[in-house]
């Protein structure tokens, strides 16, 4: 069993992952005549991306699943599509309009006015996805290729997006930007890499200066590029590599900093302990 937050204030989970017993068609479905706007919710208590009234319908996967919240104040959700879906994100900085397509996501446009993105599932298609707010580097999503990056905001601890439906005309001419896999996704069978920490002291142990750490934006994750028989999902040593590979180090100059004169270091030269002795007076006794 896996968990899926499929309400804006209670947790489910979704169960019995199955090919669909009613075939849905392929075509996508229209556009609305009217965009509607939603958010793109980071959640890693949902599984699975849900795509709420911001996406629209790319494809049907022919795969459901069922969707039981924890609290028996809903009723179980059965026979919820695995589709792929898109919705628009305009650049505010650019005015550009990308077309961000997340395969492998649940269908319930009926059940929810924003969506719900779970980071793990976009990172293993080598999306890179900073979720971290207390990190030195600011909240965002950026597609494997870098061609677009998407700034999150905070709403309480909540990190989001704004999106819309997309038109007609963006869908058939604005740039596709493919955030995860198409391939089944299986977040119950996936293994996740937890040694980071040995990837950081492999820098560290090469005499690196990590006084300066910046992500590099021409060189990326590619979680999906070489697909496996599906055994292991992640190699922990490729990983690592991997890891070390996207840091970029750089040397941070120090300034010169005035230190006190230093005290002369003590002698033990001294002619109050010096003898008047010469070779004569020796002599003499």
């Amino acid at each position: 069993e896996s968990t899926v937050n499929c309400y804006s204030c209670s947790q489910a989970r979704t169960f019995n992952r199955r090919v669909s017993q009613v075939r849905k068609a392929a075509a996508a479905q229209k556009a609305p005549p009217e965009p509607v706007s939603g958010t793109i919710e980071m959640d890693t208590h949902a599984d699975t991306c849900v795509f709420g009234k911001n996406f629209v319908l790319l494809s049907y996967t022919g795969r459901e699943c069922d969707v039981m919240p924890y609290t028996s104040a809903y009723d179980a959700v059965t026979g919820v599509p695995i589709v792929s879906a898109a919705t628009a994100y305009t650049d505010e900085d650019t005015g550009r309009t990308y077309v961000l397509i997340i395969h492998e996501g649940l269908w319930m446009p009926d059940s929810m006015d924003h969506s719900l993105i779970n980071p793990n599932q976009l990172r293993h298609f080598g999306t890179i996805v900073q979720d971290n707010p207390f990190a030195e580097l600011p909240t965002f999503i950026r597609d494997r290729d870098a061609e677009v990056t998407i700034p999150l905001v905070s709403k309480g601890v909540t990190l989001l997006a704004t999106t819309r439906t997309p038109s007609e005309e963006e869908l058939a001419e604005a740039p596709k930007i493919v955030l995860s896999s198409q391939h089944p996704w299986e977040p119950s069978e996936l293994r996740l890499p937890n040694s980071v920490g040995a990837a950081i002291g492999s820098v560290r142990s090469k005499g690196r200066s990590l006084a300066q750490v910046q992500m590099a934006r021409d060189t990326t994750f590619r979680g999906d590029e070489d697909e496996t028989d599906g055994s292991e999902i992640y190699s922990v040593d490729d990983f690592n590599e991997r890891l070390v590979a996207t840091i970029e180090t750089r040397r941070s100059k120090v300034a010169a900093v005035d230190l006190p004169d230093r005290p002369q270091p003590r002698s033990f030269y001294s002619t109050e302990r010096q003898c008047d002795v010469t070779p004569e007076s020796l002599a003499e006794r």
